[in-house]
């Protein structure tokens, strides 16, 4: 077992949302631009995971696809 406040090998640290560790001199205005960006990055890992906008993002591939191939 590893020693308290010390993280075990291998084992990614967690923190909660807001209480990520920052570099010195980051300023609160910076802080919520990180916040929004982790924010936006989350939902545009939830969309890209759900069925529709694959199929929709596949089926407008395969139509370029084939545009491309004519010409």
């Amino acid at each position: 077992m590893a020693a308290p406040g010390l993280t075990p090998p291998l084992l990614a640290p967690i923190y909660l949302p807001g209480q990520e560790p920052m570099p010195q001199g980051t300023t609160p205005q910076e802080r919520e631009e990180f916040r929004q960006m982790m924010k936006w990055q989350g939902w545009m890992n939830g969309a890209m995971e759900s069925c529709p906008l694959k199929t929709v993002l596949s089926g407008g591939a395969g139509e370029w696809l084939a545009f491309v191939r004519l010409q």
